[in-house]
C-alpha cells in the first residue's frame, strides 16, 4: 500500500487516560503517526499516574495530564473542579485531528474547550467504529488514526521506548523468570476473574527454582497480598519496588515473563521480553501480546461461555474455570521452550 505523507505539521490530540494496558495498546498510534505523517506532532492527554510511562515513548509526545484519581474516584465537587481546570488549561488549543480512544461517551467533556478539524472516536451512533470485537486493540488504535477499515488497514507496532539500567539494589540475576500473580486492578474496578490462581504461580516458581532458575515476583504496591503463597520458596521479591515506567527496565532484564491479562503483561510486551500470557474470560485475539516470541495459553476451550467479557462486564461467574484449566505444567513447558529458544535478554547501554 502507498503510505500517506503530510508535509506540513499535523497536530494530533490523543485522548487515552488509562489504565496501563489500554495506554500500552494505544501507543502504536505514535509509531504510525511518526511513520505515516512526517512532521506531525502528537499531544497525549493521559492520567497523571501514567505520564511517566508515556514519557518513555520515542519520539516523546507532548504530554497533557489530568488527575486520574479524581477523575475516576473523586467526589462530584472534585470532578467539577477538575473539569474547569482542564478547560482553563486547554482553552483555545486547536488540532487537526482528535483521536478519542475511549468508548465512554461521557468523557467527551475532556475535549470541550479545544477545537478540531477532524474528530474520531471509539463510540459513534452511526458507522463502523473501532474497536470491532475480535480485533486486536493495538491494531484498532492505528485504524483510529488512519481511518482505514479495509485492506488498507495496518497492524499496530510499538514505538521505541527509552530503557534505563536498573539500580544495583533492584538488579536481578541473568536468566531470571518474572512472575506477575497480581494485577488486573485499577482505579475503576478489580477484575479478579482475569487472574490465574496464585497457587498455580507458586507451583511454577517452586519447579523453576528447583531447576536452578531464578524467579522474581513483580507487581504494584497493591499486589502485596500475593506474597503469602511464595513464603519459603526463595523467590526474589520486587513487588511495589518500581514505578509503572521503571517496570519496563525490570521486565527488559528478564528472560521470560509469565502474566495473565493485566497491566504487567502489557508492560512486559512493550519492554520486548517474551511473555507467556494466560487468558480466560477475555480474548487474546483482542488484548494478547504482539511480541513475536510470546506465547498465549487460553483456557476453557470447551466452555460455551468463553470469552465472557464484553468490554464492560463479565458473565455471572462463581469461579474462573477457564483460567484454572491452564495447568502449571503447561506453563512451565512454555517457559522452558522460550528459555531454550531466546539466546539473550535485552541489554541497556
Amino acid at each position: 500500500m502507498e503510505e500517506a505523507v503530510v508535509t506540513a505539521p499535523f497536530r494530533i490530540l490523543l485522548v487515552k487516560i488509562g489504565p496501563i494496558g489500554d495506554v500500552v495498546m494505544a501507543s502504536p498510534i505514535l509509531e504510525a503517526a511518526c511513520r505515516l505523517y512526517p512532521g506531525s506532532r502528537v499531544t497525549w492527554l493521559v492520567g497523571e499516574s501514567l505520564a511517566d510511562l508515556v514519557g518513555r515513548f520515542e519520539p516523546t509526545p507532548e504530554i497533557m495530564t489530568i488527575d486520574d484519581k479524581v477523575l475516576w474516584r473523586g467526589s462530584f465537587a472534585g470532578r467539577t473542579r477538575l473539569m474547569f481546570d482542564l478547560w482553563r488549561r486547554t482553552a483555545g488549543r486547536s488540532f487537526d485531528l482528535c483521536l478519542f480512544a475511549h468508548s465512554n461517551r461521557r468523557l467527551q467533556w475532556l475535549t470541550r474547550a479545544m477545537r478540531f478539524t477532524t474528530w474520531r472516536g471509539f463510540e459513534s451512533k452511526h458507522g463502523r467504529r473501532p474497536p470491532i470485537p475480535g480485533r486486536r486493540h493495538h491494531h484498532e488504535h492505528v485504524r483510529l488514526l488512519t481511518g482505514h477499515d479495509d485492506e488498507m488497514g495496518m497492524a499496530g507496532v510499538f514505538p521505541r521506548i527509552a530503557l534505563r539500567s536498573l539500580p544495583k539494589s533492584l538488579s536481578i540475576p541473568h536468566g531470571t523468570i518474572i512472575l506477575c500473580p497480581g494485577g488486573a486492578k485499577n482505579d475503576l474496578r478489580e477484575d479478579a476473574l482475569r487472574r490465574w490462581p496464585v497457587a498455580s504461580y507458586a507451583m511454577v516458581a517452586r519447579t523453576l527454582i528447583e531447576q536452578g532458575i531464578p524467579v522474581v515476583l513483580a507487581g504494584g504496591p497493591s499486589d502485596a497480598w500475593v506474597r503469602y503463597a511464595f513464603e519459603g520458596l526463595g523467590v526474589i521479591d520486587r513487588i511495589g519496588s518500581t514505578s509503572v515506567a521503571d517496570s519496563l527496565d525490570l521486565f527488559s532484564s528478564a528472560k521470560v515473563v509469565v502474566a495473565h491479562d493485566s497491566g504487567p503483561m502489557h508492560l512486559a510486551d512493550l519492554a520486548g521480553v517474551p511473555v507467556v500470557a494466560l487468558f480466560g474470560p477475555t480474548s487474546p485475539h483482542e488484548k494478547g501480546p504482539i511480541g513475536p516470541s510470546s506465547r498465549v495459553l487460553w483456557g476453557g476451550a470447551k466452555l460455551a461461555c468463553r470469552p465472557c467479557y464484553d468490554g464492560i462486564d463479565y458473565a455471572a461467574c462463581a469461579s474462573n474455570r477457564c483460567l484454572q484449566e491452564v495447568t502449571p505444567a503447561r506453563v512451565i513447558e512454555e517457559v522452558m521452550e522460550l528459555v531454550r529458544a531466546v539466546p539473550s535478554t535485552i541489554h541497556v547501554p
